[in-house]
């Protein structure tokens, strides 16, 4: 409390309603009853300014808070599965890229200097709203896009299917992290997924 007097005291009325909406926005995102997006139904960024808003997936292993990224099993010695989900507004292509990111990344770890993977899977994950929440409100339904892919790795390119293992994870780190999607790309791309799960 002396805290938030101390700082008001050099903050401008706007500044402390800002601070104040952006503690309320991140403490509701920790409770698991996010805030539904601006211009969205349901909680589902479904209105056009609510997927402009929508973040495209990342590099970046998933996880039980951030449930959308990369996750690898390891099959067998030399041979890992990736599997990345993507959130609603995220292109299938997208997600190949992050899938061969993580596939040379691993063979830089490994050091194994290739790779070569399968043919890649696509699919939507398409869940409904879960049960009411502690607010009395429904949670947003999980739309997601997924892609596996079967990766072997090898100390020498047994053909030319092969790929670079650093030289690739060079080259995909640097292209995702550059990666910009209009608005409109996101609305296709949630349309398409939409459909596939009869939205």
């Amino acid at each position: 409390m002396a805290f938030w007097s101390l700082s008001s005291r050099f903050l401008s009325g706007w500044e402390c309603v800002a601070l104040a909406g952006s503690a309320a926005l991140l403490l509701s995102a920790c409770s698991g009853n996010p805030l539904p997006a601006i211009g969205s139904e349901g909680g589902t960024a479904t209105g056009s300014l609510g997927l402009s808003l929508a973040s495209v997936t990342g590099y970046s292993s998933a996880n039980a808070i951030i449930t959308t990224g990369y996750s690898d099993t390891e099959l067998a010695p030399g041979h890992v599965e990736i599997r990345v989900k993507g959130s609603i507004v995220t292109p299938p292509e997208r997600l190949e890229k992050i899938a061969l990111a993580r596939a040379a990344e691993i063979g830089v770890e490994q050091k194994s200097k290739y790779f070569k993977t399968a043919a890649f899977a696509h699919s939507v994950m398409c869940k409904d709203a879960r049960g009411a929440t502690h607010k009395g409100g429904k949670s947003a339904p999980d739309l997601a896009p997924l892609a596996v892919v079967d990766v072997v790795y090898a100390k020498d390119a047994a053909d030319p299917s092969y790929l670079p293992s650093s030289e690739t994870f060079d080259r995909l780190s640097a292209e995702l992290a550059q990666e910009v999607f209009s608005a409109e790309a996101k609305s296709a791309t949630a349309a398409a997924i939409q459909a596939k799960c009869g939205k």
